[in-house]
């Protein structure tokens, strides 16, 4: 519950400090309709295994709403975080034993993050989402105790896929969006009854916009903001192939589509996708380095986290095998095996925490890369010799034009 309360908190002070049009491009509220279902995977050892088995598991409907946030105003492609109130849960009955219907419900406040795709068109904009989702219990109500719903765990992630619309309905900024949504962390895992059960629901929510309705025809430019203009190569001549000599390809004009981007918008391009700030700005060779690194930190955490896991699930078995008999005979070496295990995974621990350290550091030099080390920035290094009989001296220095 406290990383939903502390990413609320960040979430809602970036929407009092973001008021730059590159990096917000829009907010709302959304409203919809959701279907749940649980699935239940059961070995045949379990005491319950033929009466789920030939039970009659349903989607249960429940209701979702919240607020987004759309970050980062590119053409084809955005980063969307939402913070969602959604009802999950199950129906089911158990045939051969009771016709009644249990409603199992948990309501969930889900937190996701994803990467949006857009398809301008010009009427409407579709899009595609996906992206990783934390989902937090909040509430619950078990008409059921067979399946020990009381061990739920209260926080688990998953994925989720979206695919939707925006249109403007009249002056009302709308869109409308299905989501499919998994989850890959077990809801409950219980090994005395040899079962696990993992969540995946629907959704249909209708979107209203607000910054899209109180945008205005005419955007005014930030005047405090620095301004970075980056020129387009000069078009060649159609005839000749050779470029025009009279027209001033240092300078840029409206005339040469330069783009402009701000000192945020770069740091923002930055973060969004660590190498797409420096492929903006003609910097090829840096942006890909980048984005190796990137790819290879990330891959290096996932890696090191299920290794992790792994770990805990081995740890906890092995103590699951200690019995009262095993303790009288070989309690020494039981202590040393479990000491042992328990510095591997403490390395571990610690490997992935030094992996994530990785992921951040990536992020950071690449944002001051983007930004010092841009093209227009002029860096100049001096170095002035002196040389005497006495003594030599050597003046370094570095001046940086921003």
């Amino acid at each position: 519950m406290r990383v939903a309360i502390l990413v609320l908190i960040l979430s809602c002070v970036s929407f009092l400090y973001a008021d730059n049009d590159y990096l917000l491009k829009d907010y709302g509220i959304k409203l919809g309709v959701s279907a749940a279902n649980q699935d239940f995977s059961i070995r045949p050892e379990s005491n319950f295994y033929y009466l789920v088995k030939g039970g009659n598991f349903r989607y249960r409907p429940g209701f979702i709403c919240g607020i987004y946030a759309e970050w980062f105003d590119e053409r084809y492609i955005n980063m969307v975080t939402e913070i969602n109130y959604v009802q999950k849960g199950t129906r089911f009955n158990l045939s051969g034993v009771t016709d009644h219907e249990y409603n199992n419900r948990m309501d969930y406040l889900s937190i996701p993050v994803y990467v949006k795709l857009k398809f301008p068109n010009l009427n409407f904009l579709p899009y595609l989402m996906f992206g990783f989702r934390y989902d937090h219990l909040i509430y619950k109500r078990i008409e059921s105790d067979m399946l020990l719903y009381d061990k739920a765990k209260a926080g688990n992630a998953g994925t989720s896929y979206c695919a939707g619309y925006e249109f403007d309905a009249g002056s009302m900024p709308l869109s409308i969006e299905y989501s499919y949504h998994t989850q890959y962390a077990m809801l409950l895992e219980e090994d005395q009854y040899f079962y696990t059960i993992r969540n995946i629901s629907h959704s249909l929510v209708l979107g209203y916009r607000l910054k899209g309705l109180m945008k205005s025809g005419d955007k005014k430019q930030d005047s405090k903001q620095p301004i970075t203009v980056f020129p387009l190569p000069k078009e060649a001549d159609d005839e000749t192939g050779l470029q025009d000599e009279n027209k001033p390809g240092d300078q840029p004009s409206e005339k040469t589509g330069g783009r402009k981007y701000t000192r945020q918008a770069l740091v923002a391009r930055s973060l969004l996708l660590p190498g797409s700030a420096h492929f903006s700005t003609g910097r090829f060779y840096s942006g890909a380095a980048y984005s190796l690194l990137f790819a290879g930190a990330v891959y290096a955490y996932c890696n090191r986290v299920n290794h992790y896991n792994r770990e805990v699930d081995e740890f906890q078995k092995e103590l699951q095998k200690i019995t009262p008999s095993t303790l009288l005979y070989d309690a020494e070496k039981i202590m040393a095996e479990a000491n042992e295990m328990r510095r591997e995974i403490d390395t571990d621990r610690k490997v992935v925490y030094l992996s994530l350290a990785g992921i951040a550091a990536v992020y950071i030099a690449n944002a001051l890369d983007a930004v010092l080390l841009a093209p227009e920035n002029r860096i100049l290094f001096t170095v002035d010799p002196k040389i005497s009989k006495n003594k030599t001296e050597v003046n370094f220095s570095v001046k940086i034009d921003l």
